[in-house]
């Protein structure tokens, strides 16, 4: 469910409630038209009527009216036909909502959310209650609206909720369905929302089928080690095929950075005789970079891989015909320095060795 179709009641708040004192001027003011507005002095009222339209900062907000109760605690509701138009073209819909006004508690019922990229996504009802916004009955499909059959997938929900001090999004008693049809329950599932620029948990997981696989579903989990140093790990479960185990990791200095991403899975090679069993089959790719000084650098390109038809087999690079492990220093744009060493594999491990007389090669760049 994406972020900004859980921030829709708070996007409203901003509007009504931040921007309400009459007479504000400048970029960020409130403008208000209605067929009718009111205020009742004893009350502390204000309510438009009529095809009430209401700007601000971006936001647009329409609805059949609008109440605002000054007096503490304060309450904004809107009634009838409410729509909500972000600055990004999001489009939320209700048919009412009602906020306190200290905007920390909140009702919307009969939400439909269109996105900017044609995605939509829809609930029963919405809530706000302090840092929590919770969507029930909640679906979402990246589907447009003309979308006449069932959409390619979409996922519901019994409960959305976003944790807006933990920074997580959870969902209860998911269902994602393809073409209609559910292929995956899970009655718990949560992951970061994105808010953060990082937090330690799952991953949305990803689907997929290949003819010599079967069908694929791949999860991974998030480990946010330090601010300059983070992990993945996960596991593509195939119908066809033993489960295939994933990591990443990377790590960055003040002026080098690390990558590593490998794979795991036990498995029989195409090329063994029949009756041979399984082997252990994987890779490990590692990319390095470090700047030596202003104008020099260095880094290393190595890859690994236990057998040549690994790669393609399961999808990883299938236009990895050759291998290349090279370690290099180059000035760049103009001057560059490298060295190479032979393919390796996990079979056949050897020592990098530099060529004994560096080549040297001028590149001129097109401006």
């Amino acid at each position: 469910m994406p972020l900004r179709v859980l921030r829709a009641l708070a996007a409203v708040a901003l509007l009504l409630l931040n921007a309400w004192p009459a007479g504000a001027q400048g970029p960020a003011a409130l403008v208000l038209d209605a067929d009718a507005l009111t205020y009742a002095q004893g009350a502390d009222v204000i309510t438009a009527r009529g095809d009430v339209v209401a700007t601000y900062a971006g936001y647009r907000l329409t609805a059949d009216e609008v109440t605002y109760t000054r007096a503490p605690p304060g309450q904004v509701a809107a009634r009838g036909n409410v729509v909500l138009t972000t600055p990004k073209g999001d489009v939320h819909r209700a048919d009412a909502f009602t906020l306190s006004g200290d905007m920390r508690e909140g009702v919307a019922t009969a939400l439909d959310s269109t996105l900017a990229d044609g995605a939509r996504a829809w609930a029963d009802a919405g809530r706000r209650a302090g840092e929590r916004i919770t969507l029930s009955g909640a679906t979402y499909t990246p589907c447009p609206v003309t979308c006449d059959a069932d959409p390619t997938w979409q996922i519901d929900a019994a409960e959305v909720t976003q944790d807006q001090a933990a920074h997580t999004i959870t969902y209860k008693n998911a269902r994602l369905a393809f073409f209609g049809v559910p292929v995956l329950y899970t009655p718990y599932f949560a992951h970061p929302d994105g808010s953060v620029r990082q937090k330690s948990g799952l991953l949305t997981p990803s689907f997929g089928y290949a003819s010599d696989l079967g069908v694929q579903a791949t999860g991974q989990y998030y480990w946010a080690i330090a601010p300059d140093q983070d992990a993945t790990i996960g596991t593509t479960i195939m119908t066809r095929k033993n489960p295939l185990a994933l990591a990443q990791w990377r790590k960055a200095w003040h002026n080098a950075v690390l990558a590593l991403d490998g794979s795991l899975t036990r498995d029989a090679r195409e090329s063994a005789p029949p009756g041979r069993g399984k082997n252990w089959r994987g890779h490990l790719f590692a990319d390095g970079q470090w700047d030596i000084t202003p104008q020099w650098r260095g880094g290393v390109e190595a890859r690994l891989v236990t057998d040549d038809r690994f790669l393609a087999r399961y999808d990883i690079d299938e236009d990895a015909e050759v291998l290349t492990n090279t370690l290099y220093a180059e000035r760049n744009p103009v001057f560059l320095r490298r060295f190479y060493a032979p393919d390796l594999s996990l079979e056949q491990l050897s020592t990098l060795q530099k060529v004994d007389e560096p080549s040297f090669s001028l590149r001129s760049r097109r401006t």
